[in-house]
């Protein structure tokens, strides 16, 4: 593990490139960063997997990677959190659905999800809504203590809760989905949204 806030992107490129290193995990913004380096390009072309995590990727950041990387590196993006499992893609040229965003992906086994609007209606295809999964997690760690946070008892299964991740989503008619952004607040009835996803009884 490399904290390039302390070390800087360079000294990860550095890493990279004297390291046997095939599979790389960063942050969109990140990799932004490093592949407008000059060095980047050395430094990619041991890779085997690059991996994203943590917000959306767009097509102009995966493009960017692929410019540089080995002809046979996989590009994969990943959502998810410590409190719910999500959803995983391998990025391809052929990802035309959004003219802006790659894919977030499929979701992962065992895990059921919603995209609702503002009311906690269900949203169509293609409709942006707040994404919304089941979990098994207790709360979300808060000041040393466990606390509810933004999960909601799920009364349909026993000892699931609702996670709302506050990221708005669309699915297509596909059944892939794609994370655009974050809400700018919480302000929703918490229950009308657990009903929905209830009622949906969830995207398997």
């Amino acid at each position: 593990m490399l904290d390039i806030r302390q070390s800087g992107p360079r000294r990860l490129l550095e890493v990279l490139t004297t390291k046997p290193v095939s599979i790389l995990r960063a942050a969109p913004s990140t990799l932004r960063v490093l592949t407008q380096l000059p060095e980047a390009e050395a430094a990619f072309k041991g890779l085997r997997i690059v991996q994203t995590y943590g917000e959306p990727m767009t097509r102009a950041d995966a493009a960017a990677v692929r410019g540089i990387a080995p002809a046979n590196c996989f590009i994969r993006t990943t959502y998810g959190s410590t409190e719910c499992s999500g959803l995983s893609w391998f990025v391809s040229a052929q990802d035309t659905c959004d003219p802006v965003h790659v894919p977030a992906g499929f979701l992962m086994p065992d895990t059921e999800a919603a995209i609702v609007d503002d009311f906690g209606r269900s949203c169509g295809p293609g409709e942006a809504g707040e994404l919304l999964i089941r979990s098994n997690a207790l709360g979300e760690w808060e000041r040393g203590r466990v606390s509810p946070g933004r999960l909601t008892p799920d009364a349909s299964h026993s000892g699931a809760s609702i996670y709302r991740t506050g990221d708005i989503a669309r699915l297509h008619s596909d059944g892939v989905f794609f994370v655009i952004g974050r809400k700018g607040s919480h302000g929703e009835d918490q229950r009308s949204a657990a009903r929905s996803l209830r009622d949906r009884g969830g995207a398997a």
